[in-house]
């Protein structure tokens, strides 16, 4: 394997969302706001490697999308039922500027 080949292959894992973060537990604040399309959620457990720029501890996601709406069904569904959830986050924060955008949620 040549070194071109060898820092490709590096560059692909080390992507940022290689890095964002991951939190497994209950769903403690669900925040909904009447004024726009972002629902903004806290765990139960530390997120310890949440990013940089998500100082609240928060997750975020816009229903704008029918992936957001999916995704708030999925955080309504665990909260009603007392369920864990692993959430796994993108490493920014563009759709709320303190709280990590969503990539994807697991049901446990």
């Amino acid at each position: 394997m040549t070194f071109k080949n060898i820092l490709i292959a590096f560059s692909l894992f080390s992507s940022a969302s290689a890095f964002a973060g991951e939190t497994t537990g209950k769903v403690k604040l669900l925040y909904i706001h009447a004024y726009n399309d972002t629902i903004l959620f806290t765990m139960e457990t530390t997120q310890p490697n949440l990013a940089a720029c998500a100082a609240t501890g928060r997750y975020a996601v816009s229903t704008s999308s029918q992936q957001g709406k999916n995704i708030l069904s999925s955080v309504l569904a665990a909260k009603a039922a007392g369920l864990s959830i692993t959430v796994s986050g993108r490493n920014t924060c563009t759709t709320h500027g303190d709280a990590e955008d969503i990539n994807a949620i697991v049901l446990n």
